[in-house]
């Protein structure tokens, strides 16, 4: 995994922001600059056309990574999308604004260049995300206003970021009462913050909320709007307008879908009821890790958990090498000796023995594109290893095959030092030119380090240029499989309980499932972890205090597993905030799968059926509220319904002859 420093755990929100006194000749009299801008969503209302302009500059590292940003209108379309990367380290555009907002700037994070942003005549509303950096101050003891409303828990949240805010003090104004909540500053993992109930007075509050001190800052608002403004007379209520959504069924058959899982785990060692629970998943594909000196000390001793894991329908894996370390301290850095293959020999034995039609796949390392001092130390390693594997006995017609690079992200190079010399794609083309014939599979991890469901579009792109990267067949089918199998909404453990403990996982990666599937060229996707550890709060089965349970994500990944059909069918889809697939199955099922991210309605219609009628399609909606049946009407040959906001669902129906 990429775990990475702790003051870079969390993506960087960079604001500049203003005094009270700011807009001293009225809200709209002039211009509003929000500079140095790393990771926000920013809502703008035009009180008549205007004019945002958006520029951009290095912050760090721009040269080996990738940045974008979306901008939307009231209804949610997309009104400009742009991905700036090495050719892009500054830039600048602007885009005209009519009088009907609310208008959404998206620029999710964990970005690399500083974005300003200015637009006159308008009313800006900053959404920060829960659990995370929001922004850095440039002045000392900034101010910022929300509103809260009455008969509601209203708690203010905050997180101490390095060097940053050491405190947040909230005023309600009609009555000067005050709150204060210190920030601890010993947490060391993402998942820890601080928070502080607000006294409800019987009606609605307008706060100054102050941020005590300088630089970073985490804050944010549970129980009201979680909005803030840079000014009292911003402040103002925001309604989404629906959308509109057309789906559009083609007949072309792309490709087979993925297969899904987790991270391996051994079923025999968990309660009968987190059994089932996993079971409901359906896991085919697993992520796995073989310490080559655990396997030295004890060679049988993953067997129990791949056995278990392939009765519970396992087919196809994927194994990283490593080793235990000093302590325990795993450790990534292993080179082509005597103990490493015999370790890895093992390994290969227990693949032999255990033996079920599938395809292992073996990478010899765990990102080591981090982890390697540089390129040429880790090919030296992957050639002596690939060859070693290639002539060992038995182990082709096992099953077992030779996956690369297995790195930290692949399009770009991860946070470290020399990182655009560092990019997996850079590696992965270099592995292919210099060992031909070894290579049977590309994997890669990749970690949505901004958080934000509108960026996982990312997986998608990543794929695209992927496939290109390995060149197609005579079926428009990459050359080679390609795995994802490390995945989840953050690196190490910076992730939220906000996201991982509420349904918001669920609508992560329903549409990370999408983007990365939909265009039939994935193999394997794997969420990492499958049960928490002292260090990572992100399995699919939570552990606390000395209890197991399962995180509302499983429920989706088994809502998804049973709506799984077996091949990709071509879908236009014209939103931008609901992604959605088509697929078809053995038995003759057609099936939707969709999510819609926004927190607005969605009008959906869905045409190029041959036939359409409300009794012989099966539409199911899942919510943070649970599962349940969705009515939907036809018109001609077009399916109609409207779609609550952040909800997944699920169309199928019996194929026509």
């Amino acid at each position: 995994m990429n775990i990475m420093m702790q003051h870079l755990q969390q993506a960087l929100r960079w604001i500049l922001v203003m005094g009270c006194g700011l807009l001293s000749a009225g809200v709209y009299a002039g211009s509003l600059p929000w500079q140095n801008l790393r990771d926000v969503t920013l809502f703008i209302l035009p009180q008549q056309p205007t004019q945002l302009s958006l520029s951009w500059s290095d912050a760090w590292q721009a040269e080996a990574h990738t940045d974008r940003y979306f901008l939307q209108d009231a209804k949610g379309n997309l009104l400009a999308q742009q991905y700036l990367d090495s050719t892009s380290i500054t830039g600048s555009a602007s885009y005209a604004l009519k009088a009907d907002g609310p208008y959404q700037l998206t620029i999710p994070g964990y970005s690399f260049r500083n974005f300003r942003m200015d637009v006159a005549n308008s009313l800006v509303l900053l959404q920060p995300p829960k659990g995370r950096l929001a922004l850095t101050s440039r002045q000392p003891n900034s101010t910022l206003y929300f509103r809260t409303r009455t008969g509601v828990k209203n708690v203010l949240g905050g997180r101490y970021q390095d060097g940053g805010i050491v405190a947040l003090e909230a005023k309600r104004l009609s009555d000067g009462q005050r709150v204060r909540l210190t920030l601890n500053q010993q947490y060391d993992k993402g998942f820890y913050f601080d928070q502080v109930a607000l006294p409800d007075s019987g009606q609605e509050e307008t706060w100054q909320l102050t941020l005590v001190g300088q630089g970073k800052a985490a804050f944010w608002l549970d129980g009201s709007s979680n909005l803030f403004a840079a000014s009292e007379e911003e402040l103002t209520a925001l309604r989404l307008l629906p959308g509109q959504v057309r789906l559009t069924l083609g007949s072309k058959l792309l490709g087979p879908t993925p297969k899904l899982g987790m991270a391996q785990f051994d079923p025999n060692q968990l309660p009968a009821s987190i059994q089932a629970g996993l079971q409901s998943t359906q896991p085919r594909f697993s992520a796995n890790y073989a310490f080559y000196d655990v396997l030295n000390r004890n060679p049988t001793h993953f067997e129990a958990a791949i056995q278990g894991m392939q009765k519970m329908g396992v087919k196809d894996s994927l194994t990283l090498l490593g080793g235990t370390g000093a302590q325990g301290a795993m450790f990534r850095v292993l080179t082509a000796s005597q103990e490493v293959k015999t370790g890895l020999a093992a390994w290969i034995k227990l693949r032999i023995r255990q033996q079920n039609g599938g395809l292992h796949y073996i990478s010899f390392a765990d990102e080591p594109n981090l982890n390697y001092p540089d390129y040429a130390t880790y090919q030296r390693y992957f050639r002596e290893m690939a060859q070693w594997v290639r002539n060992y006995p038995g182990a082709y017609k096992a099953g077992i095959r030779i996956a690369v690079p297995a790195s930290s992200l692949f399009i770009d190079g991860p946070s470290s030092s020399n990182s655009s010399a560092r990019k997996g794609a850079d590696w992965t083309r270099r592995l292919l030119q210099d060992n031909p014939g070894l290579i049977d599979a590309i994997a890669w991890h990749e970690w949505d380090h901004s958080k934000n469901l509108l960026s996982t579009r990312w997986y998608r792109y990543s794929l695209q240029q992927t496939v290109k990267l390995v060149g197609t067949d005579d079926q428009g089918r990459p050359k080679l499989p390609l795995f994802i199998d490390q995945t989840n909404i953050g690196s190490g453990n910076s992730t939220s309980p906000y996201d991982q403990n509420t349904f918001y996982a669920g609508l992560w990666w329903t549409s990370v499932v999408i983007n990365s599937s939909q265009d039939g060229w994935l193999s394997g996707l794997a969420w990492f972890l499958s049960i928490d550890d002292e260090n990572h709060q992100k399995g699919v089965v939570r552990y606390d205090s000395g209890k197991l349970s399962m995180r509302p994500v499983a429920g989706t990944m088994a809502f998804i597993a049973r709506h799984w059909g077996n091949t990709v069918q071509a879908l236009d889809n014209t939103a931008f905030d609901v992604d959605a697939m088509a697929m078809t199955s053995a038995d003759n099922q057609q099936i939707i799968l969709g999510v819609n991210k926004a927190a607005r309605q969605q009008q959906v219609s869905l045409s190029g059926l041959k036939s359409c009628s409300p009794d012989a399609i099966q539409l199911t909606l899942l919510t943070a509220s649970g599962e349940q049946p969705h009515a939907l009407t036809c018109q001609a040959n077009t399916a109609q319904f409207t779609l609550p906001p952040q909800s997944i669902f699920a169309m199928s129906w019996k194929a026509g002859p």
